[in-house]
């Protein structure tokens, strides 16, 4: 007998989705925002705690373990957040969700095991491994705030975004001022997704409406997951590649600087996918009604919005970023302030791609993020190649420019035809 929580049994009526309500879609809007904002304030604020604490070359080990594990999880994971909120009928049973992501997650700690040797061992064995425990515990709440997402309780997911954000700061200052230890970043953020896991988010999703069965197989979830999965290991490489390129011709110091700076332009990046979720599932679902001149006012709504925050991070970065930056991180970090404004173009140009992917991804288009994705890294690494051995901190900030434009001129006209044929 199936549980009362299962509300697609087999033979029960499929839902048909929710009609599409300004109101609510700002308020969903509005949670996604305030949880994402804590998030990213709180991990800015980890980079923070250790280029104030410590030498350069501590934030360069750390960003640099996470440039090796951030690719591996971000591919298993498959963008299955994604495929749950836009999940509507649904097509998939939640038990096919949880299984693919648990195989997922152990894929994932043995292949940033294997890149970890790989690499020489650049940085600590404990780091890497605090590392890998955090971003296992980040993807097991990922899916978790999918189904959370899917019953658009966004409520239920700027908490456990507060909470995490909240936790890993605290414990990371504790960390950095009373233990003095290096680790400080990576061991409060294991801590941190592990605790809110265990006492907010799977609680939370046990109670939210599950569904023991959908109309369509395993292979077909991996056939939707696998291209998107390719797709976010492409966009998770752009952020790994320049950091891979700059340690051995410049240092770890060059790595600790480079990513100080794109934490601006890439938080920008980070909101317009947090803000573009709720927008996201009342597409896919406006998809599923066929209500295209709803669908296309949606879509021209995320795009002004993308663009809005794209020129607010250029802005700032003209106007006052090498004060900022003095004050945020130290001198050490400052005196770069050509940099930090082609970092916000690419990231302005990476804000607008990452809509353009939302809109693909409501309207089922998948392999052609793959094809996109693959095409702008391939641009990314052969402009790295070339510039960052003589030009350091702006070539690798040239090179993001270049392929961030890439990704979107290509996309450009999928998304005009997701447009045209909702």
């Amino acid at each position: 007998m199936l549980s009362p929580n299962f509300a697609h049994a087999a033979g029960a009526a499929v839902p048909m989705p929710r009609p599409v309500e300004a109101r609510g879609l700002v308020g969903l809007a509005a949670w996604s925002l305030l949880g994402n904002a804590v998030y990213i304030v709180a991990q800015w604020g980890m980079l923070i705690i250790l280029a104030r604490c410590f030498p350069r070359d501590v934030l360069g080990s750390f960003a640099y373990a996470l440039a090796i594990a951030n690719p591996l999880f971000t591919f298993t994971n498959l963008q299955l957040r994604t495929l749950v909120a836009a999940d509507p009928l649904p097509r998939h049973g939640d038990s096919q969700y949880l299984g693919v992501r648990g195989a997922g997650l152990l894929l994932a700690c043995a292949l940033s095991v294997i890149a970890w040797l790989a690499a020489g061992g650049v940085v600590t064995a404990a780091l890497m491994g605090l590392v890998i425990a955090a971003k296992a515990g980040e993807s097991a709440c990922d899916l978790c705030l999918g189904f959370m997402q899917r019953a658009e309780r966004n409520d239920m997911i700027a908490m456990s975004l507060i909470l995490r954000g909240a936790g890993m700061t605290g414990l990371c200052l504790y960390l950095a001022l009373v233990a003095a230890t290096p680790l400080a970043a990576a061991a409060a953020m294991a801590v941190a997704n592990a605790g809110v896991l265990i006492v907010h988010d799977l609680p939370r999703s046990l109670n939210l409406p599950r569904y023991a069965a959908g109309t369509d197989s395993l292979g077909r979830l991996l056939r939707a997951g696998l291209p998107m999965g390719l797709t976010l290991l492409a966009s998770s490489l752009a952020l790994s590649v320049p950091r891979f390129l700059l340690k051995p011709q410049h240092g770890l110091e060059a790595v600790a600087v480079f990513s100080a700076l794109a934490y601006l332009p890439m938080a920008g990046s980070i909101a317009v996918a947090s803000i573009g979720a709720p927008f996201g599932a009342r597409l896919a679902a406006l998809h599923v009604a066929g209500d295209a001149v709803a669908f296309r006012s949606l879509a021209r709504r995320l795009g002004m919005l993308t663009l809005g925050l794209g020129a607010l991070g250029l802005l700032l970065a003209v106007v006052c970023g090498e004060p900022l930056v003095r004050l945020i991180y130290g001198a050490g970090y400052a005196g770069h302030q050509t940099v930090l404004i082609v970092l916000c173009l690419a990231g302005a140009a990476a804000m607008l791609s990452s809509a353009q992917g939302i809109i693909m991804t409501a309207a089922r288009i998948h392999g052609a993020q793959l094809i996109t994705g693959v095409t702008a890294l391939a641009v990314l690494i052969l402009a790295c190649w070339w510039l960052v051995p003589n030009h350091g901190l702006l070539g690798a900030a040239v090179a993001c420019l270049l392929s961030a434009t890439a990704m979107t001129a290509l996309r450009w006209p999928y998304t005009r035809a997701a447009v045209g044929r909702a």
